[in-house]
């Protein structure tokens, strides 16, 4: 038996000579099997090298093996495989069903096996353990006299975890770390082996397990090669980069002694076709990692540095570095190469990059199939059935596209949900939308869902299953919704859009779901569990899904990271993402284990997995494998920011590059220079927002290189870019405003002549185009099931209008009700209107019952405070919601606009008291607010809050409907519905009821009359009122804070306003539309629009401003109003 070792630096060859060794024994003639030995990720590349190699169409003799395929290959031949092989998905199957027999057992990890991610990595713990040959037994016994200890809590959890999985799978069931184990036993038995001539090429690390895998065939093969990256005439200076692979040689050096095996040793040295023949990347793979290191004293050419901006900005430049490579020298895409350690942030930057500027590339990586809309659909199916068809459930299912129901279908039903607050039972009901088209279409949707998810339903829930019968009856369901047919359908589909990337993977995972579900039924089919138990079990068989695509092209841009950046030879290296953190990497992520409580139990004689030390050794070597790959050109990359704009710094090694190449170019996109631009010019669609951004330059003035008008001819001369230039061009000089629709839209869009709100013109002074959107446009907001600001004010409204009723029904009267029939009152009326409130939404769940409850304490205080303020005055409550407008108790507010053109104001005022005094009846108009209020002169005169001032206009102008005789107005007041929150102690009651009233203080305006004060609040004298917002001084007079006007001051205001309502008028009738928001003391229109989107508001436009209004005090208003007399406010 020869062993012989291909002892090289990384490019020197090895592999090639391997390929011409393979070629030569073909040449030869015989029957011996050739057998290539590789890791399994690179099975395909190095079949691909070898057929390229021999320049042959096929291999006969030669073959590319694995482990696992040699495995294959030994048990076919020898049997004793006879347990069943469980993959990766079975295995955490397993595990989990140990997690949950063994719950009420587990310490430290009850909580925390809970969690995802967890399974895989008690796995991979359990495979390293596994490949050391180390026991549970061992493992306790590792952690004795530390029990109480955290490590040796973990420890025991995990022995405990172990030791079940291993019972479990005893003489039934092998998972892959058995499975190596018994290929090691029984390569001596293969016949195969021994006439076998075996290579074995790119493992840079190996673990226990292939050691003893190799150990065995050196002892029966006749001839063993092994290649390995390893300088052996490497000095002090770059002795730490090999020793991992100096480890390597050791080992398999004392193995073959021990098989009795001759070993040689071939020293291979780069040559012309196999190393770098660009002097610096030579240079780089020389002293990369020398110490001390010798720099390069010439000019560096095709190799440099880029930073930029950020990580797309990154992508963005190696993407059109790529078609420079391509274009300009004439290479094949595969002669390309972009490694980056970070795919889960590059990847798909690269992914879109790389469609955009029409680059054909390879992911070369694994893709997790948790987010997949098909295992969406299967896991979906089974949480709406257990969790009782909750919303996130349902629509989860739904909207995967996949259960027959088309997109609008969906759309329509998930609004009805919402809007309804569909739940639970709810589902089985009828729906009772009002447009019978759309009723039936729900009904329809919501049948389909629930007929055939409550047959499954009758299948699995209630109790415990066999695992058996629970897969048949969800794999039935599946079959049934034509989950096959659909997912064909779509694939081809995708196929004709030419997303090879999607067809591939999802045309496999039908069969991965019927994998995952064989595996359950062959290794827990007997097993009862309940519908919790089998979907944590489908999950964790799910949850290690990955699929591996290969490559749709030969002419493909590789793109991986350092583990799998295995590739043929190749002319052309982009490396990105060299930054700190990212290359070296910031910290292994650490398993169930940390380091430390690895290093403590490696003290008492376990070692397990890699320590830290070992695992920088493993990516300083990849590293200096991936950078020594390419032959003629090198770019790396950093980002000098992420996406979001935090700062990053570039790596250490690109400060070590730069110290060994002194004249290596480094060039970034933060300073614009004439080679960048030529760089962004690269294909179409990618230099196409090139462009825009120097149009918009050239739009603000800015210089821009005089070649990107060269590049505007170019599009302009191409038909079809024509129409997106345009738009372009448009959008460049876009003004965001609309000055106005036009009269003759105006009256399409509001139904003139206009009938309005109050609301409406305050929206319309606020904004105008708020105003059109709302009223015109009218578009509606998704309606969601919840408690909003609105329904809290309406239940509110509702409640205080008919505690009136009740107290008129039963003939109280309010100046002698008692706090107790007021509380007894209202209880009864929200008792009454909770269950009837927006779809019965304050009894849907507990949450919303207990604010139904806290609602009706401050309906009660409201009520109360209410009632004390009418006991303490003259004033007598009335009319209650008191309409204006057709079938109201007041006619419409007529309002002449000057052109011929009407428009009729309508309202509902809350309350309406009245006083009769020998000169006439006073009018007190109450409005009830549950939001924030804050009554200001200012605002009224700017026509922000016209609420309480027309309520006055409107109720002066019926006066003959109120009462016989002269109707004088005397004070329009806001009483804000609250729930104060008083700091006092509290065992001093009356303090605190005291401040709760002062809470309550009415706010508004009132007649400068003192008669009328005391007819408002009997109990004052001096000093401030509790009730009202005035004050009487010890002279009679009132206080300077008292919000009191003449009746001269009170008609000129009223006067203003109706010329307001004139001005708003014509404008809404002109079709005025202006994005104008108002803004006024800091506070502006936008702070709670709905309609922002649309508007798209912004300042840095010229044309987007505020309307700043000046706040004015109360006597700077009266002034501009055109105040008489003697006013204090």
């Amino acid at each position: 038996m020869a062993i012989r070792f291909i002892l090289g630096r990384a490019g020197s060859g090895k592999s090639r000579q391997i390929i011409e060794e393979i070629k030569t024994s073909l040449e030869q003639g015989g029957h011996e099997p050739l057998l290539l030995l590789v890791p399994e990720q690179f099975t395909l590349q190095a079949e691909r090298d070898l057929i390229t190699g021999l320049q042959a169409k096929g291999i006969v003799r030669a073959e590319v093996l694995s482990l696992t395929r040699l495995a294959r290959r030994v048990f076919d031949q020898v049997g004793g495989a006879t347990r069943v092989l469980l993959n990766e998905q079975g295995r955490q199957m397993v595990l989990r069903k140990m997690i949950d027999d063994n719950s009420a057992r587990l310490t430290i990890y009850k909580k925390a096996a809970l969690q995802p991610g967890f399974v895989p990595r008690l796995g991979e713990l359990l495979s390293d353990l596994k490949g050391r040959d180390i026991t549970a037994e061992q493992l306790r016994q590792s952690s004795a006299g530390q029990e109480k200890m955290l490590i040796g809590q973990k420890v025991h959890d995990i022995a405990l975890l172990y030791e079940g999985f291993e019972l479990y799978l005893q003489g039934s069931y092998l998972d892959a770390d058995d499975y190596l184990n018994l290929l090691s036993e029984k390569i001596q038995e293969a016949e195969f082996l021994r006439s076998a001539h075996i290579w074995v090429d790119g493992f840079s690390t190996l673990s226990p397990q292939s050691l003893k895998i190799l150990a065995r065939m050196m002892a029966v093969a006749r001839e063993m090669t092994i290649s390995l990256t390893l300088d052996p005439l490497s000095t002090r200076r770059d002795w730490e980069l090999f020793r991992l692979a100096r480890q390597n040689l050791d080992n398999l050096q004392t193995l073959a002694h021990q098989a009795g095996a001759v070993t040689e040793i071939v020293r291979v040295s780069a040559s012309p076709e196999s190393g770098p023949l660009n002097p610096a990347i030579r240079h780089l793979e020389q002293e990369l990692f020398a110490y001390p290191a010798r720099h390069l004293d010439e000019e560096v050419v095709d190799a440099e540095i880029f930073a930029a901006a950020n990580p797309s900005s990154e992508v963005e430049w190696v993407a059109a570095q790529v078609v420079a490579l391509v274009r300009e020298r004439g290479w094949r895409y595969r002669e390309l190469a972009v490694v980056c350690n970070d795919m889960d942030t590059y990847g798909p930057l690269i992914k879109r990059a790389f469609d955009e500027y029409g680059i054909p590339a390879f992911m070369d990586r694994k893709r997790s199939l948790m987010d997949n809309s098909i295992i969406k659909l299967v896991l979906s199916s089974l949480q709406i059935i257990r969790r009782g068809y909750r919303y996130e459930d349902v629509f989860a299912f739904l909207k995967t596209g996949f259960t027959g129901l088309e997109p609008d279908q969906v759309e329509i039903l998930e609004n009805f949900a919402l809007r309804r607050g569909i739940q639970g039972d709810r589902w089985q009901e009828e729906f009772d939308a009002d447009d019978p088209e759309i009723n039936a279409l729900l009904n329809s949707s919501r049948q389909m869902l629930v007929e055939l998810l409550q047959r499954l339903g009758d299948k699995v829930r209630g109790g415990r299953h066999r695992v058996a019968d629970m897969c048949r009856a969800h794999y039935e369901y599946l079959v049934e919704i034509g989950l096959p047919e659909r997912l064909e359908a779509w694939t081809e589909r995708m196929d004709e859009l030419g997303r090879l990337d999607l067809v591939r993977e999802n045309a496999q995972i039908w069969n991965l779901i019927l994998e995952v579900m064989d595996q359950m039924v062959e290794i827990l089919g007997d097993q009862a569990v309940t519908l919790k138990e089998y979907l944590h079990l489908l999950e964790a068989g799910f949850e290690s899904l990955e699929v591996g695509i290969i490559p749709t092209s030969v002419d493909q841009v590789l793109v991986g990271d350092l583990q799998r950046s295995k590739s043929q030879t190749i002319r052309g290296l982009l490396f990105l993402g060299v930054n700190d953190g990212i290359i070296p990497s910031g910290g292994v992520e650490e398993g169930i284990l940390t380091e430390y409580e690895k290093e403590t139990l490696q003290a008492q004689g376990l070692e397990l997995g890699f320590d830290k030390n070992r695992r920088s050794a493993e990516e300083r070597f990849l590293l200096y494998t991936a950078l020594s790959k390419p032959q003629d050109y090198l770019g790396l990359t950093y980002a000098i920011a992420d996406n979001e704009g935090r700062a990053l710094r570039p790596s250490i090694i690109i400060n070590r590059i730069r110290a060994l190449l002194p004249g290596i170019p480094v060039n970034s996109d933060a300073v614009e220079h004439r080679d960048l631009a030529m760089h962004q010019i690269a294909s179409p669609t990618s230099t196409y927002k090139y462009l825009v951004d120097n149009l918009r330059a050239i739009a603000d003035a800015q210089p821009v290189d005089s070649i990107w008008g060269d590049v505007y001819q170019w599009y302009q001369q191409q038909g079809d870019w024509q129409p997106r230039l345009q738009e372009t061009e448009a959008a460049l000089f876009h003004r965001n405003q609309v000055d106005g629709v036009g009269s003759e839209l105006a009256r399409r869009l509001y139904s003139l002549p206009l009938r309005s709100s109050v609301s409406r013109l305050e929206q319309y002074v606020n904004c105008p185009f708020a105003h059109f959107i709302r009223y015109g446009l009218r578009p509606q907001e998704r309606k969601i099931y919840a408690v909003a600001a609105p329904d809290i004010g309406e239940l509110f409204h509702s409640c205080l209008r008919s505690f009136a009723q009740e107290l008129d029904h039963e003939q109280l009267d309010w100046m002698t009700l008692s706090r107790g029939d007021s509380d007894r009152l209202v209880d009864k009326v929200m008792d009454r209107l909770v269950p009837l409130q927006g779809d019965g939404i304050f009894v849907s769940s507990p949450r919303y019952q207990h604010l139904a409850q806290r609602l009706k304490r401050i309906s009660r205080r409201a009520a109360w405070i209410l009632t004390r303020q009418l006991q303490q005055g003259l004033f007598q409550p009335c009319h209650f919601e008191v309409g204006f407008g057709p079938d109201g108790m007041f006619p419409a507010i007529q309002v002449e606009l000057g052109d011929g053109s009407l428009m009729y104001l309508e309202g509902r005022i809350d309350r309406v008291d009245l006083l009769e005094t020998d000169d006439g009846t006073f009018v007190k108009i109450i409005d009830y607010k549950s939001g924030q209020t804050d009554f200001q002169l200012s605002q009224i005169y700017h026509g922000l809050s016209l609420q309480l001032i027309i309520y006055l206009l409107a109720v002066v102008s019926g006066a003959d409907r109120l009462a016989r005789g002269e109707v004088k107005p005397g004070c329009v007041f806001y009483f804000k519905i609250d729930d104060p929150i008083i700091e006092a102690a509290p065992d001093i009651i009356a303090t605190v009821e005291e401040e709760i009233a002062r809470c309550f203080k009415l706010q508004g305006l009132m007649l400068a009359d003192t008669r009328l004060v005391n007819c408002l609040d009997k109990e004052l004298e001096i000093g401030a009122s509790k009730i009202i917002p005035a004050g009487l001084k010890k002279d009679g007079d009132f206080t300077k804070t008292s919000s009191v006007v003449s009746p001269q001051d009170l008609q000129a205001l009223l006067s203003h306003v109706q010329g307001l309502l004139v001005q708003i008028g014509r404008e809404i009738n002109s079709g005025r539309v202006r994005i104008a928001p108002v803004k006024m003391s800091g506070q502006t229109a936008c702070r709670f629009c709905s309609y922002q989107g649309i508007c798209q508001f912004d300042r840095r436009l010229d044309d987007n401003h505020y309307r700043t209004l000046p706040k004015y005090s109360s006597q700077e208003v009266l002034e501009r109003v055109g105040r008489r007399g003697r006013t204090r406010l």
